[in-house]
């Protein structure tokens, strides 16, 4: 008899599986430089991105907004104990001090602007009992105001008065074209003559070159009709004589620089010279007082 084999019931026959491509790569999972958990060369992360977060912040705050004030507040300084929470004293210093940055910088910006403004304004609404222009001053040097500062102080004029000093007018005949075509916005050559004829000046100090230019554009008085009569026929052999528009020699000044207060000014000029473009009531008085001062000249002598 040949013999059957029997199979066993119930048994399966197993899938045959086929064996995996080499040359099929698996996904590779690591990390990149910031230590972020990378698949494939792709970041993965649990957490919201930037955007995500940036949008709720938004959508929070514009919630915050709505709300009223008391309740705002109520809510910042909620979320300003929460996030302070387990922070040491520094870390909270720190945390206010980012927090109301702004708000501090702005705080101390508008106090400085006011203090500043309020100066100027105080500055500019003083009464003026000076007002001096400085000719070709040496450009390294520096005004010594205090020589007015005791005109003021002899004269018994109160504090509150302010002396208004313009030292940066530079004019001379010789140099005007190349000046004025190195810098034609400077004031010299527009606003001073404008303020000469405008009696904003009540006497000028310059040297010879710009007494000859002021004098020859027709900015100057004669000081015979600036001063009194007496103070001026006192002062013959101080006298500088230069040519008018015309070319005619006139007296339009007085020699200070030996003066005491001529010499106190240091002004870098051999020569310094006293003359007045003004013309109205109060530009002869200020002049007339500030000549007495120089030359020390009493009104009662006359």
């Amino acid at each position: 008899m040949s013999k059957s084999r029997s199979k066993k019931r119930g048994s399966k026959k197993k899938p045959v599986t086929k064996p995996q491509n080499r040359n099929q790569q698996r996904p590779v999972i690591s990390g990149d430089v910031n230590g972020n958990k990378t698949v494939a060369g792709q970041v993965v992360t649990s957490k919201r991105s930037k955007e995500e977060e940036k949008d709720a912040r938004t959508e929070d705050n514009l919630e915050l907004k709505a709300l009223p004030f008391r309740k705002r507040m109520a809510v910042k300084r909620k979320r300003m104990a929460e996030e302070m929470q387990g922070m040491t004293k520094k870390e909270k210093a720190r945390y206010l001090l980012y927090y109301f940055k702004w708000p501090a910088i702005i705080t101390v910006l508008a106090i400085l602007v006011a203090i500043f403004l309020g100066i100027a304004i105080y500055q500019g609404s003083r009464p003026v009992a000076l007002s001096v222009g400085v000719l070709n001053k040496a450009s390294d040097k520096k005004l010594d105001e205090d020589a007015f500062a005791s005109y003021i102080k002899a004269r018994n004029i109160p504090d509150s008065y302010r002396i208004e000093i313009d030292d940066t007018i530079h004019l001379d005949a010789k140099t005007y074209d190349q000046d004025y075509e190195n810098n034609p916005n400077d004031p010299s050559f527009s606003q001073f003559p404008i303020l000469c004829r405008e009696n904003y000046f009540d006497f000028l100090i310059t040297n010879r070159a710009g007494m000859e230019f002021c004098s020859a554009t027709g900015l100057l008085r004669l000081p015979e009709n600036t001063l009194d009569s007496g103070t001026a026929s006192n002062l013959t052999k101080y006298e500088v004589k230069s040519e008018d528009y015309a070319g005619s020699l006139q007296v339009y000044g007085y020699d200070i620089s030996e003066t005491e207060f001529g010499k106190s000014l240091d002004l870098g000029m051999s020569e310094l010279y006293i003359c007045f473009p003004g013309n109205s009531d109060e530009n002869r008085a200020n002049a007339e007082h500030f000549i007495e001062y120089i030359f020390d000249i009493k009104p009662d002598n006359f």
